[in-house]
């Protein structure tokens, strides 16, 4: 599929796998390549905006004074996206009450920012100004994609990350029918969907935190820094692709992995329920017995049988 994250690109379908760049240009421009040939920007370390430098590098023993204290600082590497195969609830050694699933959701466009019309995928910028979201529930009904799950497959095997026995061809050629003859794209795996950046940023600032730490898909190999939540929300400081962000006092955190159409939301359960319905976030509650491959039926994961009216979008 057509993604932002590309240097270039190409006049593809709107649900074709984008060829990646070179190892050689991955090297150079900072950008590593995933399993299935998709790639996102490396977010690490203090970078230079209009003559000042922001988001400060994480010492394991440095304390800094007059911040938010960050107690726990040596075991901010820890919170990285939950181990597969595990119950997501599980993750970070129990510590978050809830888990929630949020759906990634479709970007409604006009006509003139359509595959039809520009057989590219918007900027993020575009999604910003002219974007509007589409939850899976809408898309499903339109598509005849009748769950969560098949739809979460179906965009799986868009990107190819799925081996034969678990893709889903049928899936795939309904959406992409669809998306070829409407001014709809999918979302793009692996990042913080731009269209809900700023609903992430509205959680943070009513938690009372004016800043919050960013941890790297590697922090071994990329430091965790600091970001203000005022410079994401006036445009001064660039959201992190994908990796993991959370408060100071680690009461709630958000974290996507590569190659996935949703972000988890782990905290309270009541805070969680009240910022979901506030900001009309579409996704489902983890049960114990979910965990990242939810989206597949032979593991008799009962969440992945809703049926769209009962995705939680309010």
């Amino acid at each position: 599929m057509p993604t932002p994250r590309h240097a270039s690109h190409a006049a593809i379908d709107p649900v074709e796998t984008v060829t990646p760049p070179s190892i050689g240009h991955l090297q150079t421009a900072g950008v590593r390549a995933g399993p299935t040939g998709s790639c996102c920007f490396t977010y690490s370390t203090s970078i230079p905006i209009r003559g000042r430098r922001i988001g400060q590098v994480y010492s394991r023993s440095l304390r800094l004074r007059g911040r938010p204290c960050y107690s726990w600082l040596v075991q901010l590497e820890e919170f990285v996206y939950p181990t597969y195969g595990a119950p997501l609830v599980d993750a970070y050694g129990g510590r978050f009450e809830s888990t929630f699933v949020v759906l990634h959701p479709f970007v409604r466009v006009p006509v003139s920012l359509s595959w039809s019309a520009t057989r590219q995928y918007p900027s993020d910028a575009q999604l910003a100004e002219f974007g509007s979201r589409c939850t899976w529930s809408d898309i499903s009904a339109q598509v005849g994609i009748t769950s969560c799950a098949r739809m979460n497959q179906a965009l799986l095997t868009s990107i190819g990350s799925l081996a034969d026995p678990m893709a889903d061809p049928a899936g795939h050629d309904q959406l992409q029918r669809f998306l070829e003859s409407n001014p709809v794209w999918m979302p793009v795996e692996g990042r913080f969907e731009p269209l809900l950046q700023r609903s992430f940023l509205q959680i943070l600032a009513a938690s009372g935190a004016d800043e919050f730490a960013f941890v790297p898909e590697s922090p071994q190999s990329h430091p965790v820094v600091r970001l203000t939540v005022e410079g994401l929300l006036d445009g001064t400081i660039p959201f992190p692709t994908c990796g993991t962000i959370l408060p100071p006092d680690a009461s709630f955190l958000f974290t996507v992995d590569w190659d996935s159409f949703f972000t988890l939301f782990y905290g309270p359960r009541a805070f969680i329920r009240d910022a979901v319905q506030r900001l009309k976030l579409e996704g489902f509650f983890a049960t114990a017995n979910t965990d990242h491959d939810w989206w597949n039926y032979s593991m008799g994961c009962a969440t992945v049988t809703v049926s769209p009216e009962d995705w939680q979008t309010a």
